[in-house]
C-alpha cells in the first residue's frame, strides 16, 4: 500500500483567465507579465509567469505527485451583494485554479 508524505496545495490565477484578460497570442507560451493590485489606496506592481495548464501540472507529475483534486472555484454568495457584476462574471468564468498534489513514498 501507498504512504503519502508529502503535500501539495497551489492557488493561483487560472492559465485560461491570463491568457484571455491579458489579451496573448500564444496560450502555450511561458512569459513574465505584469499586473497592477489595488491593496486599500496603494497600487502595487506583481510579476508572476504565465504558463499553459499542462506546464503547471507536468512538474508535479515527473517529480513523483499524483494529482489528487483540481478545483476552479466559483464565487461565494455574499460576494454577489458587493460586486454583483463580477459575480455573474466569475460564475462563467473562474479567475482561480487550485491544484491538490501528493507524494508517493
Amino acid at each position: 500500500m501507498a504512504k503519502y508524505y508529502e503535500n501539495y496545495v497551489d492557488t493561483k490565477h487560472h492559465p485560461l483567465m491570463e491568457f484571455t484578460n491579458f489579451k496573448r497570442d500564444n496560450y502555450m507560451a511561458i512569459e513574465l507579465l505584469d499586473d497592477e493590485w489595488t491593496m486599500g489606496e496603494e497600487e502595487i506592481n506583481v510579476q508572476f509567469y504565465r504558463r499553459p495548464l499542462s506546464k503547471l501540472l507536468q512538474p508535479l507529475i515527473d517529480n513523483g505527485f499524483y494529482i489528487e483534486n483540481i478545483m476552479e472555484p466559483e464565487p461565494m454568495k455574499k460576494f454577489m451583494e458587493k460586486l454583483p457584476e463580477a459575480y455573474e462574471r466569475l460564475l462563467k468564468r473562474s479567475n482561480f485554479l487550485i491544484i491538490k498534489a501528493k507524494k508517493m513514498k
